[in-house]
């Protein structure tokens, strides 16, 4: 009798466990390891680089009467995407990662020093190199202080920019590099959706509908990136550049940039 409900409870807890598997392969793993909750807590409005005060021309374009709706604002988000920040941002941010990963300092201060060379318009260049240094001094005391971020902070003094920072911080932090730049990708495009909520101003339905559209433009961008090189860096956006001169002299701003 003993052996039978040996057998009993050994079979419930084999079935038990089969059906563990099943619901795990059709509902996917839920936990989420360290790595995960790190990359929501850099790339969280909260965390403190003061993104939330630049629009990086947006609020020119806004101001000038070129995005007054919900419709123009999902175009402009959706535009910005693919274009400026897919290769003044993201790409320089998937270069650093993998310059990191080879250990390659050298090589980060050069990325650096092109990269501010690329920017032609005064704030969006400050805008770059203000959010870096408060990411880097942030993101310091989430490292190692002899580590890899460390010592490319080091080496690169004020030549630190956002998306060169963020990339070697995740690379340091052992964060997928694809995964690590599709988390960068919505954040900027939130605060984008907040700065048209703010200055237009649309309601907070109005911004829900916009990331909600544009989600197909997140797998465009991501797929281009992955075919990307450092000879695509910085394309031209010169319409972008021009309206971020322009804020430069506003007679009234909301945004730093």
């Amino acid at each position: 009798m003993d052996r039978i409900m040996d057998i009993a409870t050994t079979t419930a807890t084999a079935m038990a466990l089969a059906r563990s598997i099943i619901i795990m392969a059709e509902c996917g793993d839920m936990r989420m390891n360290e790595s995960s909750y790190l990359l929501l807590q850099i790339n969280d409005a909260a965390f403190p680089i003061g993104s939330f005060t630049h629009s990086f021309g947006l609020e020119t374009y806004i101001l000038n009467g070129q995005v007054t709706t919900t419709k123009d604002g999902e175009r402009y988000v959706a535009q910005n995407l693919k274009s400026s920040f897919l290769y003044s941002d993201l790409l320089p941010g998937k270069l650093a990662w993998k310059l990191a990963r080879a250990g390659d300092i050298d090589g980060l201060v050069r990325l650096e020093r092109e990269l501010r060379a690329y920017r032609p318009a005064r704030e969006t260049r400050e805008a770059a190199s203000k959010l870096g240094i408060r990411f880097a001094r942030t993101a310091a005391l989430l490292c190692e202080e002899d580590g890899l971020f460390a010592r490319y902070v080091g080496a690169a003094g004020r030549d630190v920019s956002r998306p060169v920072s963020y990339g070697v911080f995740c690379a340091d932090a052992n964060i997928a590099c694809m995964d690590a730049l599709a988390h960068y990708l919505y954040a900027h495009a939130s605060g984008m959706v907040t700065c048209c909520l703010k200055t237009v101003p649309l309601s907070q339905s109005e911004g829900q509908h916009i990331l909600t559209a544009i989600r197909p433009v997140f797998r465009q961008v991501m797929e281009e990136l992955e075919s990307l090189n450092a000879d695509d860096m910085m394309r031209s956006c010169p319409g972008l550049e021009a309206r971020s001169m322009q804020h430069e002299r506003l007679y009234s701003r909301m945004y730093i940039s």
